[in-house]
């Protein structure tokens, strides 16, 4: 995780170091460089005033040490020394052979060697000179006398002094301007800092405001392009994404549609096996029993016995066919392109009781209680094959009843999305531990107490689930059954629930 950084680590920090020290090293190689000039400056002007005072001294003590006038060279040595602008410190003088002959009162009792270098000399205070001069006797002798540098020292330490002031007074001026330059820059950084933090904390619209046309307005443009870019690959792969866990799902359904379709077509595949061992075997046998006993009464001449085996015979090929009519109608099921439009299930279900009270062929039809059913975005040419079998079963299943009554109608406050479908009768119901097979090709719960070949139900819940809803019963011994069905409202809901919808309700 990062850190704020501290002030000695930061940028404005080693900015002020740095100039710092180059001010310094500056400073004091300037520093020392008129201080060397200054030492050479004395030294030269140093020269000039031994030679000058070699030449007064001369001059001024020469004629009196050649006749040997002590007192008068004492006095006037002692005014040289003792003068207000001297610069002499003292004065002696000695023989040939080293000896003091005359000294002032200052002069120091060994004297100092002159022979040492006038620069080590000026750092002492005193340059110490010797000079020969011309003794009585014809005797060279040496006047020894020391000049005084603290007027050198004075200038050199008043030109470090001040070179120290002006040193003190830019590092103070660099300090300041280094200070504000680096709040400047303080200034137009922060916002970059805190649009990387904020980018690298996952908010894709941070941006660098630009200010200036220098290279912090440049690099806060080139982050905020590479903030756009970064925030451009991330929202396509999220759309990537998105598409892919789409496809995914869409994969999934597929899977699970064609998974519950081929487990349907085995359990039919099962089913069938079983009607046409069985169901068909009947009818088929009775046809070709009747058909042997029709041909031997004809080969007797005997007419009456195949007149009464023709409607047999006709009886059974017809339930044979409508067996094999009900086979196809669960195939086509399976294989039917969905096609939506508008379908108002009050008019449907009027037109489905229509054609069973046609179909009846006069037998009463029972009393159906209509209720107001909703208006639906759906395929009519599967809806419509479940509702007749709905509606037929219930009719069929309710006509031993004292007073068959049918009700149809949809549920209120449903889902969002989704309406429900009920078809009541008052028929004999069925055990609610049998539900699981109602639905089963070929199962009668009822045996042959009426007619069918157990394959409506299957349609229905076929043709239902296809169309994206679900369908489930709900029923007591004698008290009647309930069916109901679910169906989108809209087609989009269609396609993306229509293994769904049925488990939703299964509970």
């Amino acid at each position: 995780m990062l850190r704020p950084s501290s002030y000695f680590t930061s940028l404005r920090f080693r900015l002020l170091a740095v100039s710092v020290i180059v001010v310094l090293v500056l400073s004091l190689a300037t520093m020392w460089n008129t201080a060397r000039a200054l030492t050479q400056i004395s030294i030269d002007d140093l020269s000039v005033s031994i030679r000058q005072t070699a030449e007064t001294l001369n001059l001024a003590i020469a004629p009196h040490t050649s006749i040997n006038d002590l007192r008068t060279i004492q006095v006037y040595l002692d005014e040289l020394v003792d003068g207000a602008d001297s610069r002499i410190v003292y004065l002696a003088v000695v023989d040939d052979e080293q000896h003091l002959i005359l000294r002032t009162r200052r002069t120091p009792p060994t004297l100092p060697d002159p022979t040492v270098p006038l620069e080590q000399q000026i750092a002492t205070g005193v340059a110490h000179v010797s000079q020969p001069v011309l003794l009585y006797g014809n005797r060279v002798g040496h006047l020894r006398y020391g000049l005084s540098t603290a007027s050198y020292n004075e200038i050199r330490d008043k030109v470090i002094r001040h070179n120290v002031l002006v040193l003190l007074i830019a590092l103070g001026i660099l300090f300041i301007l280094i200070g504000l330059v680096g709040l400047r820059m303080n200034r137009r950084v922060q916002p970059l800092i805190d649009a990387t933090k904020a980018l690298a904390s996952g908010d894709m619209a941070a941006r660098a405001p630009l200010a200036g046309r220098d290279e912090i307005s440049y690099l806060a443009a080139v982050f905020n392009k590479m903030a756009h870019a970064v925030q451009e690959r991330i929202a396509d792969a999220e759309v990537r994404q998105a598409e892919i866990i789409a496809l995914n799902d869409q994969l999934e359904q597929r899977v699970q549609e064609r998974t519950a379709d081929l487990q349907e077509m085995v359990k039919s595949l099962e089913s069938f096996n079983r009607a046409v061992s069985h169901d068909l075997r009947g009818p088929l046998g009775g046809i070709s029993g009747l058909a042997q006993l029709a041909a031997q009464a004809l080969d007797r001449h005997d007419d009456s016995v195949a007149r009464s085996a023709l409607p047999v015979i006709a009886r059974q090929a017809q339930v044979t066919e409508s067996m094999l009519n009900s086979l196809l109608m669960l195939a086509r099921v399976g294989d039917v392109t969905i096609e939506h439009q508008a379908v108002s299930l009050n008019e449907m279900v009027k037109d489905v009781i229509d054609q069973l009270t046609v179909s009846s062929q006069g037998l009463p039809m029972p009393r159906f209680v209509l209720h107001d059913l909703p208006t639906i975005e759906t395929d009519p040419a599967l809806l419509r094959p479940a509702l007749l079998n709905l509606i037929g079963n219930a009719v069929k299943f309710s006509a031993k009843s004292a007073q068959p009554t049918v009700e149809i109608g949809a549920l209120a406050g449903e889902e969002s999305g989704f309406r429900t479908v009920y078809i009541k009768d008052n028929g004999p119901g069925f055990d609610p531990e049998l539900v699981d097979t109602l639905f089963t090709p070929f199962v009668r719960l009822h045996g042959d107490q009426y007619e069918g070949h157990g394959v409506g139900l299957s349609i229905v819940r076929r043709a239902i689930h296809k169309l994206g809803g679900g369908v489930w019963a709900k029923a007591q011994p004698g008290m009647g059954a309930t069916f109901y069905f679910t169906l989108p409202q809209s087609a989009s809901l269609a396609t993306q629930d229509r293994l769904l919808a049925g488990s939703r309700h299964a509970a």
